[in-house]
Parts: structure tokens; sequence; C-alpha cells
């Protein structure tokens, strides 16, 4: 259908200075996992800046079906507030994939406070800049459920493209 968008996982990894919610958009953009077409933005939260509650920006769109590109498998629906319930039809990430992905969330859906932002200005999440600084949040989701951590931020991680 029309309204099916796609989603996948990052081939490369990151540390949490990902230059910003814009800087994970292109890195999503660039990645060799994209497929041929479409616009992608990360699925990660940043406070003001990209969150499911209150939605700002947010990446899933309600009502729309998403697939794996790589086998065109049903992941889930997102409902009338643009998130995913759990248990998923399938993992976004294909064969079982636990590989760690950096979102800014906590389960459910709630941005996390853990967001890599640099020390010593304004709130700038995904900016860090110092090497050891603890506090990105990563998630793997399976199918029944999104788990979830803290990495420092110098440790690296994949990312959620969601097709726009």
């Amino acid at each position: 259908a029309a309204m099916d968008k796609r989603i996948f996982v990052t081939a490369a990894t990151f540390d949490g200075n990902l230059d910003g919610i814009g800087g994970a958009d292109l890195k999503c953009n660039a990645d060799t996992n994209k497929p041929g077409v479409g616009t992608y933005k990360a699925m990660i939260a940043g406070e003001s800046l990209r969150s499911a509650f209150p939605p700002v920006d947010w990446v899933l769109t309600a009502g729309t079906s998403y697939f794996r590109p790589a086998d065109e498998v049903f992941i889930a629906r997102a409902l009338t507030d643009a998130v995913f319930t759990f248990p998923l039809n399938a993992p976004i990430q294909p064969r079982g994939g636990r590989g760690r992905v950096w979102t800014g969330l906590v389960p459910p859906w709630t941005t996390s406070s853990s967001v890599c932002d640099a020390e010593g200005v304004e709130f700038r999440p995904w900016r860090n800049g110092r090497p050891i600084l603890v506090g990105g949040a990563f998630c793997f989701a399976d199918i029944s459920g999104v788990v979830c951590g803290v990495l420092n931020c110098d440790d690296v991680a994949g990312l959620y493209c969601v097709e726009q």
C-alpha cells in the first residue's frame, strides 16, 4: 500500500557524538543498508528536538505499517499515538540481531535523560565532544519488547532509520 514505510538498522556504527539529531538523520540517508529510494530519519529522541511524547518531529506516523526493506517482512503498524505496541510482528533487525542502537529512549517511548549532550553549553543532544561522558541510552527491539540500557558516549551503536 502507498502508506507502507520501511525501517532498517544502519550497517555502520557510531559513537554518541552524532552531530546532533540532524547528523543522525544524515547518517541514515548515507548508510549502505538504506534502500535506493526514500528519505529517512533516525528513530532517536532528544528532549525538545525530537520525541514521541509529546510528539515533536517524531519519525513514526500513525496508521502506517512498517516493513524491513531487506526481506519485506512486516514489523508493526504505528497506532494512533504514532508508536508501536509490543509484541511486534517481527524484529526490526533481521536474523535475531541484537545489535545495540542509539535511541535516547526509555521503555516504552519516553525520552531518556541520557542523550550524550554537550556539557557546559545549552542542551545539545547527541553532540558530546567529551570522550568518556556516561549517558547514551541505547535499545534493541525484539518481538516482545525493547531492551534498553546506557552506554558510554564513546562506545558505538547503530541507528534505527525510518522512512518518511
